[in-house]
């Protein structure tokens, strides 16, 4: 047992990567917190997926020092198609196409773990843990997707990237537990040059280099229980700072179009915020009903107000080649559409059923949209508010394949139900020429359906 205990913790260490992800605040860590709807995560976390959930309850009683959970998740997005519609116009293009939208979004498929270990039990019982995800279809998949078409703008590639989380707890008095986390993001800062000949006996030439800086964003939790049984009533909170993981990107590019003459050097920046967290806070309380039933409510606050899009935008491109003289060629830069983001609530509810060795779940939690407007103007960015319905159950084992080592094996359903709108759009196109249409026109509907599920292994050493 404490040889298996030892490769399990090195495990975890080793796959420990520096990025950024919110699979935790989207699905939830763990098919206990995926069939509640995230309702028990603030107030009910005392398991190995504490780190992220509350660092609190990372301070666990019990006759346990360590807990050890692995969970698959598989989540699949189903949007309402939008065909027909104006995807160029003369304002971003030199032509007028009427298509369809491509529903190339990807699924939510990959691996968590989590581990938490009661590093000093006798000292404010000291304990320390780790949650990472790491995707199965790919390490890391960034797409800053499209600026005028319509983008569902919090599925392109928010949960396609590792997290890593870690997060220390302590035990302040016999009923009050303090934690403190850090949630990591990244700053991408690239750099390159291009030249191209024309000439077949010169060649083409192009560098790059990038360099990757690691963000930090504190995580403080606090977990307040009535009594120290199992039948206690726990309040928790969790304060969880914003964090942006952006990209810079500089370019030197120049072209030898015509022989021998002068090239055309044109340098320019593009910036993007490429992943965004908000800032959150989250309240819950967990009650126990009934001998065999238990109940979950959890309110968060985020702070969605200060979003930008990933998409990437071009900053002050610069013709260097005619030095003060006109040149003939000018750059246009990047334009964001303005869109007018907002601070959401979202309230959380879960009930769990104990009847014999299993305990069932269900969950059901409403995340408004994060846009205040249907956009009806320029640009197509869409985030529908949706409904999330879930349903587990949990098995307890005493055994462990041969291992005396006590397991839970969860499973959960999860539904995302996207509410539904019409955008049509308003004459003229981007720039006010009422002889063109707007990108998106005459309209759509938007919205659909996100089905999934996980699974999770449990152990206690």
């Amino acid at each position: 047992m404490k040889t298996l205990a030892i490769a399990l913790l090195a495990l975890f260490l080793f796959s420990a990567l520096p990025a950024q992800a919110n699979v935790g605040q989207d699905y939830g860590f763990g098919s206990r917190a995926g069939g509640l709807a995230g309702a028990g995560s603030t107030a009910d976390a005392f398991g190995a997926y504490a780190s992220y959930a509350n660092p609190a309850g990372l301070a666990f009683d019990g006759d346990q020092r360590l807990l050890v959970s692995f969970s698959i998740i598989d989540m699949n997005t189903f949007f309402t198609p939008i065909t027909g519609i104006y995807v160029e116009n003369t304002y971003v293009s030199d032509k007028d196409t009427i298509g369809n939208v491509a529903e190339d979004y990807r699924a939510t498929l990959g691996q968590a773990m989590g581990l938490t270990y009661r590093l000093f039990p006798d000292v404010m019982n000291f304990s320390f843990g780790i949650t990472t995800f790491l995707p199965l279809a790919q390490t890391a998949y960034i797409d800053t997707g499209e600026s005028f078409v319509p983008e569902y703008v919090l599925y392109r590639s928010r949960t396609q990237r590792p997290q890593f989380e870690i997060g220390f707890g302590a035990q302040i008095t016999e009923r009050l537990k303090l934690g403190v986390g850090m949630h990591m993001g990244f700053g991408l800062t690239g750099g390159g040059n291009v030249f191209l000949q024309t000439d077949a006996s010169k060649p083409s030439t192009m560098r790059f280099s990038s360099s990757i800086k690691v963000k930090l964003a504190p995580v403080i939790g606090l977990l307040y229980s009535t009594s120290k049984n199992t039948n206690a009533m726990n309040i928790g909170a969790v304060l969880r700072l914003p964090v942006a993981s952006d990209a810079a990107l500089f370019f030197k590019s120049g072209a030898r179009a015509f022989g021998s003459f002068a090239a055309l050097d044109f340098n320019f920046n593009a910036l993007s915020s490429l992943y965004y967290d908000p800032l959150t806070l989250e309240i819950g309380t967990s009650f126990q009903e009934t001998r065999w039933g238990r109940g979950f409510v959890q309110l968060e606050y985020q702070a969605w107000g200060r979003f930008q899009s990933p998409d990437l935008l071009i900053i002050d491109p610069k013709n260097e080649s005619c030095g003060s003289a006109p040149c003939g060629v000018n750059i246009s830069g990047g334009k964001r559409p303005a869109v007018d983001y907002k601070d959401i609530v979202v309230p959380r509810f879960g009930q769990e059923i104990r009847i014999g060795r299993a305990t069932w779940r269900v969950g059901y939690a409403y995340r408004p949209s994060i846009i205040r407007d249907v956009p009806t103007g320029p640009g197509n960015l869409l985030d529908p508010s949706k409904h999330i319905f879930t349903a587990g159950v949990g098995i307890d084992f005493r055994k462990f394949l041969a291992f005396e080592v006590p397991c839970v094996l969860d499973f959960h359903l999860a539904w995302h139900k996207l509410v539904g709108f019409r955008v049509d759009k308003t004459p003229g196109d981007e720039n006010g020429n009422t002889a063109d249409s707007k990108i998106g026109s005459p309209g759509y509907d938007a919205g659909g359906n996100l089905f999934g599920g996980g699974v999770t292994l449990g152990l206690a050493f």
